[in-house]
């Protein structure tokens, strides 16, 4: 009789055993997914101010751009021509340092339906010496900060649209760095 009593106790901790783990797990299941809510509630809450930021700073750049129709914004299906990595000397010479950029060129397409960049190839060599001119005087105070880069990328844009006609003058919406290193 006493066996059966200890065979009768066994079944009965087991089953307390699984109950515990079950209810812990379950707890641990409803804290995760509480914490899920909770964490994608808060983001869902700072994105209406995220996209108020992101509108007033749209129409700061639309207010900022250029008169002669190009603008850095999105353009629908853009012709994009990657440029070779361009390098040059920093002023003054005696100092050693080098600026290595890699610029793409973004253009409009005519239709909106994108195309090659076939108009463009014969005005690439005016174009890269126009940018090699313009980076051959770059002193390291220039382009130590982000206003003095984009002050750069837009003497570059200039450079850029004096070596194209005028009908692809119109086109060309911006000059994208795409490597930026100073040493």
């Amino acid at each position: 009789m006493a066996e059966e009593a200890k065979q009768d106790d066994a079944p009965k901790k087991g089953g307390k055993n699984k109950l515990i783990l079950i209810l812990v797990a379950v707890l641990m299941l409803a804290a995760g997914g509480g914490g899920g809510y909770f964490f994608s509630k808060k983001s869902a809450a700072h994105e209406p101010a995220a996209e108020a930021k992101a509108a007033k700073h749209g129409e700061e750049q639309a207010d900022a751009a250029p008169e002669d129709g190009s603008e850095d914004g999105p353009v629908v299906n853009p012709i994009v021509v990657q440029l070779d990595i361009f390098t040059a000397n920093i002023q003054p010479v005696e100092a050693e340092k080098f600026l290595q950029i890699g610029l793409a060129l973004k253009f409009a397409s005519k239709d909106n339906k994108g195309g090659t960049p076939d108009f463009v190839m014969p005005y690439i060599p005016d174009v890269r010496n126009a940018i090699l001119m313009r980076l051959s005087s770059v002193t390291a105070q220039d382009v130590s900060t982000h206003e003095g880069r984009e002050a750069l990328r837009e003497d570059i844009r200039k450079a850029v649209r004096k070596s194209l006609i005028p009908e692809h003058r119109k086109m060309l919406k911006g000059i994208l760095f795409t490597t930026f290193i100073m040493q």
